[in-house]
């Protein structure tokens, strides 16, 4: 694991990361009430298309339907 206290850190922590041949973790600390502002972002995780189960077939029809009534920020 690497510790990152800031982005030139970051940066040579990738560096490094990405010249190993073993899974390396960038462990970065951050706070919900630093200097920005929390985000606002939202993520737009489907629900699975194919599946034998009814509820995950019905919540797949549920989030098509809300799909097609969304708009577009820009």
């Amino acid at each position: 694991m690497l510790t990152c206290d800031g982005i030139a850190e970051f940066r040579q922590n990738y560096l490094k990361a990405a010249a190993s041949d073993r899974l390396t973790v960038l462990y970065i600390e951050t706070t919900l009430y630093g200097p920005h502002p929390p985000g606002s972002a939202w993520w737009d995780v489907p629900v699975a298309q194919v599946s034998t189960l009814e509820s995950t077939q019905i919540a797949s029809a549920e989030y098509e339907a809300e799909k097609r009534a969304q708009r577009h920020y820009l």
